[in-house]
């Protein structure tokens, strides 16, 4: 137990400095310190946000402590924490496009890529929670989950213009996953068919997400125009 849980806490730890990393190099300017003040969504936001890698961390570290009975017991936090994800998720991501388009003269179409990343969140943490039973299924769930969301992170790495519009926070989640399948092919000498399945929507999910931000069709605009009333 204790040798086949270790890759996932040192993965939650991984993805916990990426976020770290990432957001330390605009929280000052964005939510400390900000010229205009932002909305309190975008603080209950990043609340909820460090909540569920701080939790996703603890019960990684959990299970590799061989602690599954308090593991358990903390599902209850996890399930209240990950339904309230998504529902933040998408307010936030609406409410700070209008703040960025209104204040900051900023573009429209951005806005798929957050939708993504929550919608991705969305289903893999709802299917983690329907196997919770299936511990195979479900670890491999949670960190899909958890992966669909350090894009935010990654997005804010000081690199490049033109990394950040090929969408580069793209291939460093499927490296992350890609890490994972090689590590159950060297373990398990197979693919585990959470991820036989869920890399290749992914990868398709990724570029509509990234096609929709920089080729969006009418419609789609209107759509997102109606949905955060400016731009």
């Amino acid at each position: 137990m204790r040798r086949r849980s270790s890759f996932y806490l040192v993965m939650a730890l991984l993805m916990a400095a990426i976020v770290t990393y990432g957001f330390s190099q605009t929280i000052g300017d964005n939510l400390i310190h900000p010229k205009i003040a932002r909305p309190w969504l975008l603080y209950v936001h990043a609340a909820l946000f460090c909540a569920w890698l701080t939790l996703y961390v603890l019960q990684s570290g959990l299970v590799r402590a061989g602690n599954v009975k308090l593991h358990r017991r903390l599902g209850l936090a996890w399930l209240c924490l990950g339904a309230a994800m998504p529902i933040v998720g998408v307010a936030t991501a609406v409410v700070m496009r209008r703040f960025d388009i209104v204040h900051l003269h900023d573009t429209l179409p951005f806005l798929v890529i957050p939708l993504w990343d929550v919608g991705s969140f969305t289903v893999c943490f709802g299917l983690a929670a329907i196997w919770r039973k299936r511990p195979e299924f479900h670890r491999r769930l949670m960190f899909l989950a958890t992966c669909a969301l350090i894009g935010a992170g990654l997005g804010r790495f000081p690199v490049p213009e033109a990394w950040f519009n090929a969408g580069w926070f793209y291939f460093v989640i499927d490296a992350m996953v890609l890490v994972a399948i090689g590590r159950d092919l060297i373990v398990q000498r197979r693919v585990h068919p959470v991820f036989a399945v869920a890399l290749p929507l992914m990868v398709v999910g990724q570029i509509v997400a990234w096609t929709l931000w920089w080729y969006p069709p009418a419609p789609w605009l209107g759509f997102l125009r109606v949905l955060v009333g400016a731009g």
